[in-house]
């Protein structure tokens, strides 16, 4: 919430501000495959300290760059970072957890995830509101500091190590995997990057509809939290219906139930219209919360898991990296309810490749892996 606030109060365009964005989605993208490399060969602990430290460095160098190019600098490394992070939670939960039990221990995490993204944006805002953007940033590199000291103590272990190829191996042993699954993968990588635009579009236009309101940053804060809240509420539920009824049952909800909410979003003209629409939006993103893992642990095959899941996330980064440039185009180009219009028209062709080409992943036999 405070990096698309803090680049209008810069007086960076929306153009420049999708820029800066996809910054962020970029370096996500380029991390994955490296990452996966070095999961195989040094474990997920080194890599999450190394990928703490750069969040913790750029949270802290939006203090000191205030330039364009800095802040696209600094943004791109925190894209790294978190993507790396991400990565390295996948394998673990790929390697440890069982098909039948994915749904759950993916809200399992997630519920911790999602508490700080409810308590985030309110003290965030708070700070905002009572200090500057730079208090709201020293905070996040403060505590992101603190919980890279309390995993280096911690006692997670890394996966079992498995024989590991070479990125030439691996580059040629993809198409074959890609050609013999094809009729799986082609709607699923469709429908999680349009999951992934629309969650995009609904993070980067919501203060932006938000500011253009009028309310200030503790009432986007609350907006965001209320989201939060109810993403919180529905997570347990979602991987339950995950697990007893299938993937789809949940995807599809996710997608169309958030794409709607996007396309609602210029009608609300009030703080409360504004209220009501982030609870239907919460209720639709915790159900389908961890989707897009599920389905990649479900296809991913159970030699070379790592760096396969890093594929994965690359793909569907992508959509992370494009959507908030294309958004903000067609915001500053046209309007923001042409941004609205596209991104939810996006969102619900995912929704209706999801029920009609897709069959349930749940039901691929795959080597059972040990709960964790």
């Amino acid at each position: 919430m405070s990096l698309p606030l803090y680049a209008i109060n810069e007086g960076i365009s929306l153009l420049s501000l999708g820029s800066l964005l996809a910054a962020r989605g970029a370096g996500t993208l380029l991390a994955n495959i490296p990452a996966g490399f070095v999961i195989e060969r040094f474990g997920e602990r080194k890599l999450v300290q190394l990928s703490k430290t750069a969040v913790s460095a750029s949270c802290l160098g939006y203090l000191f760059f205030n330039s364009f190019v800095g802040l696209i600098v600094i943004t791109f490394l925190l894209g790294m970072g978190m993507g790396c992070i991400a990565l390295a939670r996948h394998t673990l939960i790929s390697a440890k957890v069982c098909p039948q039990q994915r749904g759950r221990a993916l809200s399992k995490l997630s519920s911790i995830q999602r508490a700080g993204y409810f308590l985030g944006p309110i003290i965030g805002g708070s700070v905002t509101e009572l200090y500057s953007h730079h208090a709201a940033f020293l905070l996040a590199g403060g505590l992101m500091c603190i919980g890279l000291i309390s995993y280096s103590f911690g006692l997670l272990s890394d996966h079992p190590k498995q024989n590991s190829r070479s990125l030439i191996s691996f580059i040629q042993w993809m198409p074959s995997y890609i050609k013999g699954n094809v009729k799986s993968l082609v709607p699923s990588i469709f429908f999680v990057m349009s999951l992934r635009m629309i969650r995009s579009s609904w993070q980067l236009l919501l203060p932006l509809w938000a500011n253009h309101m009028g309310l200030n940053g503790t009432q986007i804060g609350v907006v965001f939290g209320v989201f939060a809240a109810m993403d919180i509420l529905l997570l347990y539920l979602g991987g339950y219906i995950t697990d007893h009824f299938g993937r789809k049952w949940v995807a599809i909800p996710c997608v169309v139930i958030l794409s709607a909410c996007v396309l609602s979003m210029p009608y609300c003209l009030n703080y409360n219209s504004l209220i009501l629409l982030a609870v239907f939006a919460g209720v639709a993103n915790g159900l389908g919360a961890g989707i897009i893992m599920t389905l990649g642990l479900d296809l991913a095959p159970t030699d070379n898991r790592s760096i396969f899941l890093a594929a994965w996330r690359s793909m569907s980064d992508l959509s992370t990296a494009a959507s908030p440039l294309v958004i903000s185009s067609l915001a500053g180009a046209f309007a923001l309810s042409t941004a609205m219009l596209f991104s939810g028209g996006v969102g619900l062709m995912g929704g209706l490749v999801m029920l009609v080409g897709k069959s349930e992943t749940i039901h691929f036999t795959l080597e059972p892996a040990k709960e964790a």
